[in-house]
């Protein structure tokens, strides 16, 4: 049966549940973790500045529902007053910290994708509120909101470089090694999503691309952020993404390789024993190629250094999901070798028959003995 009605306070099990005022008590609202944005989705301006609470980071109006458009650059003062309370602007200049608009109703691919970060309420409940291949999901209460996915852009609290190997390795050092997935091309594409699992330190600093495009082609490069260690759970989530790098490159075209600039990104560090994900993508059309075969997760090349595990194809900006697809590319990178001992050859030993002599006495004796074979020599 549906049961109405019920009063905050009658909720036992949820022990994290904010009270509410009278007004609210039809629904128990939760509020998920704060984020960062300047760019808010609405009808209007108007419409998007009234709860600041529907963010299109990326800037596009395919990150907003079918209805709404993206607008940039909204300031904290703009922010109207029915939106939630604000906290200071991120600390890494990404923009207004705000929490979504209280909801018990969120957007994702599948209910199991809507728990994830809880980020994406859809206040009404209607599918029209979310993106075109996303539905709404209601009756979401804030215990099923699975915390190990809330994660913030934020540097400052979970740095990308988490283990000594990787600070001793200095970005620095020649990336002398090559790592080729394939270029057997077979479907165009707009990026790919993968992971690389290291079983070396590595510093990820050149990649090769399958750009099917004859002339200048717009590339970004990104990789999890947070501790992250796979792409497979946060397919949709933008805060888990860390910009690397982005680049127009004069792409060779269909069974070429294109060079990325030595400088389109910034080098990426993976420790070994540990992974991350990586999202590789053109901006303006399908212009990379990947291959259909494997099955995504399994593992589809690898060397002594590292592995590469199948991922899937994207439509830009972390749009739809083309299971089953191997990214086309090569990477460029340099290994931390483990610290060789150095043997140095060895020297006769010098004894002496004296046990009943102490350390001092010894000492003393071998003084004596060397000056006298100086004055020897210096007699000769």
């Amino acid at each position: 049966k549906c049961f109405i009605n019920v009063q905050p306070n009658e909720c036992k099990s949820l022990a994290a549940m904010p009270s509410l005022s009278p007004s609210e008590a039809s629904v128990v609202k939760f509020t998920p973790s704060p984020y960062y944005s300047n760019n808010f989705c609405g009808v209007t301006r108007a419409d998007a500045t009234i709860f600041c609470d529907r963010p299109c980071r990326r800037g596009l109006n395919s990150e907003c529902a079918a209805n709404e458009k993206c607008y940039m650059n909204i300031q904290q003062s703009e922010c109207g007053i029915l939106s939630p309370s604000f906290s200071p602007t991120s600390p890494n200049g990404n923009g207004i910290a705000f929490s979504p608009a209280p909801s018990n109703n969120f957007c994702g691919e599948s209910r199991a994708d809507a728990l994830k970060l809880c980020d994406k309420p859809c206040l009404n409940g209607l599918n029209s509120e979310c993106a075109l291949n996303e539905r709404c999901f209601t009756d979401i209460l804030p215990n099923e909101c699975d915390a190990a996915f809330r994660v913030t852009d934020a540097p400052s609290s979970q740095p990308t470089v988490t283990s000594d190997k990787c600070i001793l390795l200095e970005p620095d050092i020649d990336a002398s090694r090559r790592f080729v997935s394939t270029f057997d091309g077979g479907e165009p594409t707009f990026g790919n999503m993968f992971d690389i699992v290291a079983t070396k330190s590595i510093f990820i600093k050149e990649m090769d691309l399958h750009v099917n495009n004859v002339g200048m082609t717009e590339i970004e490069i990104y990789h999890t952020c947070c501790g992250l260690a796979t792409h497979s759970i946060v397919k949709r989530h933008p805060t888990a993404w860390r910009l690397a790098g982005s680049k127009k490159v004069n792409g060779k075209g269909l069974g070429m390789l294109t060079p990325l600039p030595s400088d389109a990104f910034e080098p990426i560090c993976i420790d070994l024993g540990s992974s991350k994900g990586f999202y590789i993508t053109a901006t303006e059309g399908k212009y990379l190629d990947h291959s259909p075969g494997g099955v995504t997760g399994d593992v589809f090349k690898s060397n002594d250094d590292l592995s590469m595990i199948i991922g899937v194809g994207k439509r830009y900006w972390l749009l739809n999901d083309q299971y089953d697809r191997i990214a086309n590319l090569s990477i460029r990178y340099s290994v931390l070798e483990e610290e060789k001992s150095v043997t140095y050859p060895s020297l006769p030993a010098i004894s002496f028959s004296t046990p009943a002599y102490s350390r001092r006495g010894r000492f003393m004796i071998a003084i004596f003995l060397f000056c006298s074979c100086l004055h020897v020599l210096a007699i000769l």
